[in-house]
């Protein structure tokens, strides 16, 4: 009964090991997605003006 618990265990661990990792490497990815490889500041879209917000009447 003992070894059963600890296979158990240790199966759970092993478990719970690969999903951080999967989680981790998953979080990675997106964020690789969302992130542009490109430099870009507001000076360089200058030429459409100033960005403002617009208030619309109800």
């Amino acid at each position: 009964m003992l070894n059963s618990k600890i296979g158990a265990l240790v199966l759970w661990e092993t478990i719970l090991d690969t999903q951080i990792n999967q989680t981790t490497v998953i979080n990675l990815r997106r964020t690789d997605y969302i992130n542009d490889n490109v430099d870009q500041q507001w000076s360089d879209i200058a030429v459409f003006g100033t960005p403002a917000l617009l208030s619309t009447p109800p």
